[in-house]
């Protein structure tokens, strides 16, 4: 059964304040810039209603930082289709699923700045106080060189590549049993399949690891540490890593492959897919990678620039193809390399049964995007609206990265 559209937006595009507002702009875009962030505003706001119904998808919310400062959003559809109840971008909250990295790896910089972690150091000896017994089973590889940074950046060889939740009834396990075995990844335990260092593995196992870092050096539960340390020096006051969903509303509903509403579901994973959040609170968290117009620097006062600049850097190794093919991967975020000479920094997000949603920014110009969807529709939708803005700013890419399509939703403003 498909679902039905409904045609219908909420909220008017409004302004937002950045985790450090100003009172007025310290540096204005330059003519050609503010003219394509104009264009991509509009051009997002015409497509997205036609978008929705190409794709069955009831509800979505888009979010656009412009010059270092969360600038506008939207909401479209329905976040509650049998409840009438519409999106909300500042309201309505959607599972990040492995968004989450992001905000993890951010967690983890803060441990590194104090001197509490060492990104280039194995992650081993750096968990021993919080991990009890267990240990990285033994393996053909060097577990030494399982390091933090190449944890973070997914070329750790680790196992474990995402992480199904739980549904309503059914208790999460604690984290180290995930560890040893995760029931909601085929009992999979944690281990070292690959080499280190020598290629890009996506590893879900790998963040519930660092969640056991966080745990262990901040000496607080994972949920609170990340709240502390990123969620709330950002203003991201709708973001948690609850250990149960919100009840719905606020939550979206999402629906399954068949069109039915599906329950939201829970996970012991939190940092790898646990984070639930708003797409306002997202834009908020795009701004900590880029300069602020009043000469604020990358990391906002929360993280020294030289932290930033290395989580923006690529990892050796670490190509991969998560939404574009030729990217690469720092510390919590894909990379891909512009025609412009510019870098794009992006992390897709897909929980069951069909949160879909990216966040994408070019640091260098202070611009970002966000998208959150609640359908299985929402991985194309988002693939096609992340083409448009590129366009819009006039930031050229090849087309086969995006699988040969990028150009499909031009027909969506027609």
């Amino acid at each position: 059964m498909r679902i039905a559209f409904i045609a219908m937006t909420a909220m008017s595009a409004f302004l937002l304040s950045g985790p450090a507002p100003a009172q007025a702009p310290c540096r204005q875009p330059a003519p050609h810039q503010a003219d394509s962030d104009v264009a991509a505003r509009q051009r997002i706001h015409a497509a997205m209603p036609r978008l929705l119904e190409r794709y069955q998808v009831p509800g979505a919310a888009v979010a656009l930082v412009q010059n270092g400062v969360p600038d506008w959003s939207h909401g479209y559809g329905l976040a509650i289709p049998d409840q009438g109840i519409q999106v909300d971008p500042s309201s309505t909250l959607f599972q990040a699923a492995s968004i989450s990295k992001s905000v993890t790896a951010l967690t983890v910089l803060t441990l590194v700045q104090q001197g509490r972690v060492a990104l280039d150091q194995a992650i081993m000896p750096q968990v021993q106080g919080g991990a009890g017994s267990w240990q990285l089973p033994a393996s053909p590889y060097d577990r030494n060189a399982v390091t933090v940074a190449r944890v973070l950046s997914h070329t750790a060889g680790l196992s474990v590549p995402g992480y199904g939740g739980f549904p309503p009834g059914t208790p999460a396990q604690s984290l180290l049993a995930s560890l040893k075995g995760a029931a909601d990844a085929g009992d999979t335990s944690l281990k070292v399949v690959e080499p280190p260092g020598q290629g890009f593995r996506y590893s879900g196992g790998g963040y519930s690891l660092l969640q056991l870092l966080i745990r262990t050096q901040a000496d607080k539960p994972f949920a609170i540490a990340a709240a502390q340390r990123i969620l709330q020096p950002l203003a991201m006051t709708s973001s948690r890593f609850p250990a149960t969903p919100t009840a719905s509303p606020p939550l979206a509903a999402t629906f399954d492959d068949q069109g039915q509403r599906a329950p939201a579901r829970h996970f012991t994973a939190l940092a790898a897919a646990g984070l639930q959040t708003t797409t306002i609170d997202l834009a908020r968290l795009l701004t900590l990678l880029m300069p602020g117009p009043c000469e604020e620097e990358p990391g906002r006062g929360v993280l020294e620039p030289t932290l930033i600049q290395r989580l923006l850097t690529p990892m050796p190794n670490s190509d991969n193809d998560l939404v574009f093919k030729g990217s690469r991967y720092g510390l919590g975020m894909a990379l891909y390399p512009l025609a412009s000479g510019r870098q794009l920094a992006y992390h897709p997000g897909d929980n069951l049964p069909n949160w879909h949603n990216l966040i994408a920014l070019i640091p260098e110009r202070g611009v970002g995007l966000v998208v959150m969807t609640n359908a299985a529709g929402g991985r194309a939708l988002r693939k096609d609206l992340l083409c448009l803005w590129l366009d819009a700013l006039g930031e050229s890419h090849h087309e086969d990265s995006m699988g040969g399509d990028c150009a499909s939703a031009e027909t969506a403003v027609d």
